[in-house]
This record gives structure tokens, C-alpha cells and sequence, in this order.
């Protein structure tokens, strides 16, 4: 398994919407696995 690369990010929103935006981010790898 290829090592993940690391990229910084800052998330600016709170709520529903953030917490929507930071579940899409930490799960883009089950749709593009490269």
C-alpha cells in the first residue's frame, strides 16, 4: 500500500456545514483511492 501524502488544510465554517465538509474531506479516499 503507497504511503498517503500529507497535505495541510484549514477548515473555516462551524456546524453542520463544517462538519459536513470535514466527514467529505477525511472519507474523499473511499471514492479516489490514488
Amino acid at each position: 500500500m503507497a504511503t498517503k501524502k500529507i497535505i495541510r488544510i484549514g477548515l473555516v465554517g462551524y456546524g453542520f456545514m463544517g462538519r459536513t465538509h470535514s466527514n467529505a474531506y477525511n472519507r474523499i479516499s473511499d471514492f479516489f483511492p490514488d
